[in-house]
């Protein structure tokens, strides 16, 4: 599952910043980007937003107005160039305060820690349940439709119009984007290549190029290598 957001923010530049962002990072579904406090309230009211990026200097409705207004299922990043606000905004339950300009390693660390509070136990123990997660899929190879668990399956490898899935039972090959089946799985799978996809939880080291898991060298490509190093970073002890 995709975390959905929305940029708030009356500066253009800083809005497309924050999207180009956005879009490097795969958890992340960009679902509106406003330039003013009551345009965004008035497209947030009927929407489910997870993470809401909100500049503070805003025409009319300001960020800090705004933020005691939407609903406190939603985590706020506030992002502006303005430090002495820092204080009010942890008071409005801000789960981050970015500082502009804003560099992709520090946006990066504020996103991961804001996913990770979404996806913390609730008070009484259980996980919060994603709807569209399953234990399991099934997906058509040849003749036959093979049921596949998510903890089986180590990473996939796309080639063209198809794609192999790598699991601790086998391999098999399936008729599907890579792009597609991203877009089904579960947030332990982490795009490390335009070519591979990796379970975290199968991962038994990493280097500065290269994943392994088991016998397996997954090669870790550029675009990729920070969101993973972040990530692994935020999983450190």
């Amino acid at each position: 599952m995709k975390l959905k957001c929305v940029i708030v923010d009356d500066e253009p530049n800083a809005a497309k910043l924050l999207e180009d962002y956005i879009n490097r990072v795969p958890f992340l579904e960009l679902c509106g980007v406003f330039f003013d406090g009551e345009k965004a309230l008035e497209n947030m009211v009927y929407s489910n937003i997870d993470i809401i990026f909100l500049d503070i200097n805003l025409p009319g409705l300001n960020g800090l107005e705004l933020a005691s207004i939407i609903s406190t299922k939603t985590k706020i990043i506030f992002t502006t160039a303005y430090s002495q606000y820092a204080v009010e905004s942890y008071e409005k339950n801000a789960a981050d305060y970015l500082l502009k300009p804003i560099p992709f390693n520090r946006f990066l660390s504020s996103i991961i820690k804001v996913k990770d509070l979404i996806e913390q136990k609730d008070t009484s123990g259980k996980e919060i349940e994603d709807a569209d997660q399953q234990e399991y899929f099934f997906i058509k190879t040849g003749y036959e439709t093979v049921k596949i668990y998510f903890r089986d399956l180590k990473y996939i490898e796309g080639s063209r119009e198809y794609i192999f899935l790598h699991t601790t039972q086998g391999k098999q090959m399936c008729y599907k984007r890579m792009k597609e089946m991203a877009e089904r799985l579960p947030e332990q799978f982490v795009r490390v290549h335009h070519s591979f996809i990796v379970n975290i939880n199968h991962i038994s080291k990493v280097d500065s190029v290269q994943v392994f898991i088991q016998e397996d060298r997954i090669p870790i490509g550029t675009t990729y290598k920070e969101i993973l190093g972040s990530i692994i970073k935020n999983r450190s002890i």
